[in-house]
């Protein structure tokens, strides 16, 4: 399904009955990584999973940043009136899902995160090294993203 949040459509599927649980995936991939979760989850929550702007079935605009992707998400929530969700993230989702709950401390009931960083600098020397030389060579707006940002104060 499509629903447009902020001028853009953000695809997203929702499965099962149940407390309200909202899954985002990491960067360069899509909801469909969440299937064998969605499976057991369904059972006792209704589900809802998203793909980010740029990833997916979603809008692919020119703009791209975690907040952005926050701010769609906040959207998402407050559009389809899903009250106090859990939120899982994964990666560029748990960035994301760090943003919502500083944006809108009462929005989320929990935030649960995985692979989330909250700088840039978290890269080995070598691993900075090889994500330049990659964004040098492909220009990947997503690459450069994770170059830049986040850069969430705690």
């Amino acid at each position: 399904m499509l629903i447009k949040v902020n001028n853009i459509n953000i695809n997203y599927e929702v499965y099962g009955q149940g407390s309200p649980i909202i899954l985002l995936h990491g960067n360069q991939e899509t909801h469909e990584i969440f299937d064998n979760l969605i499976e057991k989850l369904e059972e006792t929550h209704t589900v809802y999973a998203l793909d980010s702007r740029c990833h997916g079935k979603s809008d692919n605009p020119k703009e791209i940043s975690y907040d952005l992707m926050a701010e769609d998400t906040i959207a998402f929530i407050k559009e389809l009136k899903i009250s106090k969700p859990t939120f899982y993230g994964f990666s560029d989702g748990g960035i994301i899902g760090l943003l919502v709950s500083i944006k809108e401390p009462e929005l989320l009931s929990n935030l649960i995160i995985s692979g989330a960083n909250i700088s840039p600098d978290v890269f080995t020397t070598f691993d900075m090294l090889l994500t330049k030389l990659f964004y040098f060579f492909t220009r990947s707006k997503f690459i450069k993203m994770m170059l830049d940002e986040p850069n969430i104060p705690l």
